[in-house]
């Protein structure tokens, strides 16, 4: 399939802006002459009759000057008059919120920012260094933990905004050390992010997504006691998953099962369960080209075409390098992988438009990719 292209800002408004002018002007003319006839009401002695005769907005006074005798209810001459000339009001009144309408839709953009924007404008170039914030820790001891094995959260130093969380789930024989240099990649570009240890290293898919669900889970209630340093930060509401290897086979079904996460991002994901059609949540895999134990063609490759087709979903593939390219064993790769992670990240868990052409197509253009394929948005 192609990749599609980034939706570029069109020049002059879509139809349902000048549908939203069109309604805006019927809705001051509304305003304009029901609040006349209350008027007229008020000082005819009339209030309480609901018989008010504009049922059609477009009659215009002479029209109405026209009308029979019967349609007023009874009202007097003088009443009449002191009617049709409170009307003309209402028109200038319809034609004043429908030039503010007029100014407001030629003068905004055409996608509005989201609530959840942080950091600067984002380039290529930036989303794959280390991003804008400085950074913290946390450590959930495996003691302390409920579910899963212990974890370390990583969470932006910012007391004046807050951001989604996202857990990170180790592959087999692998555990949360493996994932520092990216955790720390992700967090510093504005998450909080749970680099979390299975319960045993020989944990299966199905294990590391009840895992994650509970690291999740865990931090989302201390978040709620306020009791933690990054309690203030954290907004619980944005929510994702991300894993390795079985733990992108986990991600697949964590996301399967919970449809509330706003984002999830499989990397080199490994699992028998080869479909995954019921997923609900926007899904970006990242397949590893010379991987021989998640073999794409038999693993990433097959997950992505089961995804639904109206889903926000992506796969790529990292040029050149083996399963453990989002390990530290593979440190030049780490920020090629991030930069993929924070992108999807921010498009879906931020809901940040400024991404929107980065996820589509934009990152493509670096050369780390053997295949870019994007679809569903």
């Amino acid at each position: 399939m192609p990749v599609r292209s980034s939706a570029s800002v069109q020049s002059k408004p879509s139809l349902s802006r000048y549908s939203t002018i069109r309604a805006t002007y019927r809705a001051g003319q509304w305003m304009g002459m029901r609040a006349d006839w209350d008027l007229y009401q008020g000082r005819a002695g009339l209030r309480g009759n609901d018989n008010w005769p504009l049922r059609n907005e477009k009659r215009t006074s002479s029209r109405i000057q026209r009308m029979n005798s019967h349609q007023f209810d009874g009202l007097s001459t003088r009443g009449f008059k002191m009617f049709t000339k409170q009307h003309k009001f209402s028109r200038q009144v319809s034609l004043a919120l429908a030039a503010a309408a007029l100014v407001a839709t030629f003068s905004s953009p055409v996608h509005a920012g989201s609530a959840f924007e942080r950091g600067p404008d984002p380039t290529v170039e930036s989303v794959s260094q280390k991003g804008p914030f400085d950074i913290d820790a946390y450590v959930i001891a495996r003691a302390n933990a409920k579910g899963y094995g212990g974890a370390t959260v990583y969470y932006p130093k910012s007391g004046t905004q807050t951001f989604g969380v996202v857990s990170i789930t180790p592959g087999f024989l692998a555990s949360q050390a493996n994932y520092k240099p990216l955790a720390q990649f992700v967090a510093s570009h504005g998450f909080v992010v749970i680099n979390l240890d299975p319960v045993t290293i020989f944990d299966q898919p199905d294990a590391r997504a009840n895992e994650m669900a509970a690291a999740l889970k865990q931090v989302v209630g201390m978040v709620n006691t306020g009791k933690v340093p990054f309690a203030v930060v954290t907004d619980v509401s944005r929510r994702a998953v991300s894993g390795h290897s079985m733990g992108g086979g986990g991600t697949l079904m964590a996301a399967t099962a919970d449809p509330s996460l706003k984002a999830a991002v499989p990397l080199a994901p490994w699992s028998l369960v080869k479909s995954f059609a019921r997923d609900a949540v926007p899904t970006m895999i990242v397949a590893c080209q010379k991987d021989t134990i998640a073999t794409p063609s038999q693993h990433a490759d097959l997950f992505y075409a089961s995804l639904p087709a109206n889903l926000p979903r992506g796969e790529v593939e990292v040029k050149g390098v083996d399963h453990m390219c989002s390990t530290n064993y593979a440190p030049a790769y780490v920020n090629e992988v991030g930069m993929v992670v924070v992108s999807w990240l921010k498009r879906f868990l931020d809901e940040d438009m400024r991404y929107d052409s980065l996820v589509k197509d934009g990152l493509n253009t670096t050369g780390d990719f053997s295949r870019f394929d994007v679809q569903g948005f």
